[in-house]
């Protein structure tokens, strides 16, 4: 079974489950995360606009035990395996993915397409989609869309679990479980579930 770093998996979990882009995400530091107020910050966006992402569970518990487990001396949250920088070239690692799950060549921003694919399937609607990814150019006026950090939160959970129920089966996973490690400690136990990276 080909192997994959924590580090790799995560990152890729995350690129899945948020639709950033790779450089979005590979430049998040730990001081851009927020896990009182669960928000991400990012802040070199295509944009230029700072992008605030509020976690779902499953980012809290994924960046929680990273920070506790491994990374909190470590400047970005997705660092390379010297440590010294941010995650660079995942290809190698899309590589045996694409060979564990018996599909066809896919690319970091295929994951950001998967993304875009899944709201649509949940019925969001475009502008709902365009605020996800923070496009740089959207629709409709940007002074027309008022939506709640909740609203994004509750979308980005919707896409999270339907991503989570169609890749059952084919991949192995380490679930960031509990309750957000109020009654179990600062970091909730990680239970081995037979589904994702």
């Amino acid at each position: 079974e080909p192997s994959i770093s924590e580090t790799t998996r995560d990152y890729v979990l995350f690129l899945l489950v948020t639709g950033k882009r790779k450089s979005e995400a590979s430049n998040l530091k730990w001081k851009d995360i927020d896990f009182d107020a669960k928000t991400i910050t990012i802040q070199k966006t295509k944009s230029g606009k700072i992008d605030i992402l509020p976690m779902t569970n499953l980012l809290w518990h994924m960046l929680k035990y990273r920070f506790e487990s491994k990374a909190k001396h470590k400047e970005y949250v997705f660092p390379n395996k010297y440590g010294s920088g941010p995650i660079v070239d995942i290809r190698r690692t899309l590589e045996k993915i694409n060979t564990k799950a018996g599909i066809g060549h896919i690319t970091a921003h295929d994951l950001r397409r998967t993304f875009a694919t899944m709201t649509r399937e949940l019925g969001m609607t475009i502008q709902d989609t365009a605020i996800l990814l923070n496009h740089a150019k959207r629709d409709v006026t940007e002074g027309y869309i008022i939506t709640s950090r909740e609203i994004k939160r509750n979308n980005l959970d919707k896409v999270t679990r339907l991503i989570l129920d169609f890749i059952e089966g084919w991949m192995k996973v380490y679930w960031y479980g509990g309750d957000e490690g109020h009654n179990q400690g600062p970091v909730a136990p990680i239970v081995e579930r037979e589904y994702y990276i």
